[in-house]
């Protein structure tokens, strides 16, 4: 009886123990550093996912730019067609007769091309075969019932000399365009830290409100206790006892308020870094790294150097450039050249096409004279050239404004020590103020409760001032990382690898 008993018992123990471990495997307590979180969001936010696919697409993009000009080959393929109706068939003589055409032919290519990015012309090397048979003739093995035709090696070369370049264009623009968004990323692995700093400090003072809003709570609370006593014993005004009394009852109101903004704050914070809901989180007050002023001639030059901005200044410029071109070359005077050398048999037996081969050449020129437009193309170039006028317009000042949002940024960033230490120091003196002028009231040497009240609050509000520094350090830290996109603490240029997004 009493081994069934205590059997029974280890598999009740066994089960609470398995409910146990699973509960807190379901619920795993993260301590986070701010670091952590920057790590965390870089890896796995929305942001750095849709910065990884816009990289990309971008480097798909510039590699599908560099294989045009890599030679390719294609085919050409004719699929048997039949025909069975009446034509017009040249005769020997010169006239025409109308005959019935009833026949199948077929047809093939290959090509190796090669495009020429300087001339943007087209070279190529090409074979071809095409068959031809006349079903109408009752003796298939007559001479003119079946024919093949073979080109076994040919050279065609095609160009316009003065048309549009688009080849020419794009080795300017696309490097360009693929070195932007390297920078691009680099510059949003950047916005990913301010972001998570922002989420950071949020739940952070958010977390901090609960304890301070608690601990006002149960401080007039004490207080409103200790009062009432002495409103008992006429040592109090009746004013002063409702005072307490309304100061804890916003205490009360301030700390449910404040369970419901870490609510909002940890849930923003939880679906920005995409954590499970279960997870609890604990997070580690970070202190300033370091503080260091930036040169703001030293933060202009490396944005000119490292930004994508002034890249896309250049994209913008370069584009509007080639638009004037494309203007100017169109439906303007040009000529076409289109030449082929090679050899070329025919046959009626398909073993025989491929000897006694004739020499095939052929050669084309062909002009494009505008005559009349009624100035539909000396419009068009008038507005491609506004429209580059207006663009360099828009770089220049778009330069200036980049400038001054630089000096701006480093300027903020340069006073954040003095604001961090003032924040400190009122912080300090602001508790000490509260703890002095509370243990006074306790004491009974503080009459006038607006003293304490109005310590209580200042105390609040510099506690929340203080986090708010280092809030504003941080992103400003990270800040000017994004702009310049430059370590000073390294003292060197920010780097990512890049193979592995790609």
């Amino acid at each position: 009886m009493y081994k069934i008993k205590f059997g029974f018992l280890l598999v009740v123990l066994s089960f609470l123990c398995s409910t146990n471990g699973f509960t807190q495997d379901s619920q795993k307590r993260k301590v986070l550093s701010l670091e952590d979180v920057i790590s965390i969001a870089r890896e796995k936010s929305y942001i750095a996912q849709a910065a990884k696919h816009s990289y990309r697409s971008s480097y798909w993009e510039h590699e599908s730019y560099k294989a045009m000009f890599l030679p390719y080959l294609e085919a050409d393929l004719e699929l048997p067609t039949f025909k069975n109706s009446d034509s017009w068939i040249p005769q020997p003589d010169g006239t025409e007769k109308l005959s019935n055409v009833h026949s199948i032919r077929a047809s093939g290519e290959l090509s190796l091309v090669q495009r020429i990015g300087l001339t943007n012309g087209l070279i190529s090397i090409n074979s071809s075969l095409d068959s031809y048979k006349n079903l109408s003739n009752d003796k298939l093995d007559d001479t003119d019932s079946q024919l093949f035709m073979s080109s076994p090696l040919f050279l065609r070369y095609t160009q316009t000399l003065f048309g549009y370049n688009n080849l020419k264009w794009m080795r300017k623009i696309s490097p360009v365009k693929f070195q932007k968004a390297e920078r691009v990323y680099k510059q949003s692995m950047e916005e990913v830290a301010i972001k998570s700093v922002d989420v950071f400090f949020d739940l952070l003072i958010a977390e901090k409100s609960i304890k301070i809003n608690r601990t006002n709570m149960m401080n007039y609370d004490t207080l409103y206790k200790i009062a009432k006593g002495r409103y008992n014993l006429g040592k109090i005004a009746e004013n002063d006892l409702l005072q307490l009394e309304l100061n804890y009852m916003q205490a009360k109101k301030g700390f449910e308020s404040a369970k419901i903004g870490y609510d909002n704050s940890l849930f923003r914070f939880k679906s920005f870094l995409r954590m499970k809901d279960s997870d609890t989180i604990v997070l580690i007050p970070p202190t300033p790294k370091s503080f260091f002023n930036v040169s703001v001639d030293e933060a202009i030059n490396l944005a000119y150097t490292n930004s994508p901005e002034i890249l896309a200044f250049k994209e913008r410029e370069l584009t509007a450039k080639s638009k004037l071109a494309e203007a100017k070359y169109a439906k303007r005077f040009d000529i076409n050249i289109n030449a082929t050398y090679g050899v070329s048999a025919s046959n009626t037996e398909f073993t025989e096409v491929y000897k006694n081969f004739n020499k095939s050449q052929t050669a084309s020129v062909g002009f494009s004279i505008p005559i009349l437009d009624w100035g539909n193309a000396k419009g068009r170039i008038r507005m491609a050239k506004s429209n580059l006028d207006l663009t360099l317009e828009q770089v220049a000042q778009s330069k200036v404004d980049f400038e001054m949002d630089i000096i701006n940024k480093v300027n903020e960033f340069n006073i954040q020590e003095l604001q961090y230490t003032i924040a400190a120091k009122a912080d300090t003196i602001a508790q000490k103020r509260y703890d002095v002028t509370q243990k006074r009231y306790l004491i009974g040497k503080v009459n006038d409760i607006l003293d304490l009240t109005n310590a209580q609050k200042e105390n609040d509000n510099t506690k929340n001032d203080y986090y708010r520094s280092l809030q504003s350090y941080w992103q400003q830290y990270y800040t000017i990382r994004k702009i310049t996109l430059y370590d000073f603490e390294q003292d060197k240029s920010i780097s990512v690898n890049l193979n592995e997004i790609k």
